[in-house]
């Protein structure tokens, strides 16, 4: 009965040690995450301001779709 009780005590602290290890990477995923989606509308924002140059020197922009492709941004990432 020890030895049993002893072998869940061990597997209860692996457990528990796989837990924390598993929380950290999932914190540090969101933040990646995070620092990407920024890193996302900062390319978004100048894109605009490219594409509002190029028509502020007379010239014409690519349309958007052939620019992005078929899909809006928030539809890709599925924002909305």
């Amino acid at each position: 009965m020890e030895k049993q009780l002893g072998r869940v005590q061990t597997q209860a602290n692996q457990l528990g040690t796989d837990l924390v290890s598993e929380q950290s990477t999932a914190t540090a995923m969101r933040e990646q995450i995070g620092q990407l989606q920024a890193q996302i509308r900062a390319l978004e924002r100048t894109v605009v301001s490219l594409r509002a140059q190029l028509i502020a020197a007379g010239m014409a922009p690519v349309p958007a779709s052939e620019a992005t492709g078929p899909y809006t941004r928030r539809r890709l990432f599925g924002d909305g």
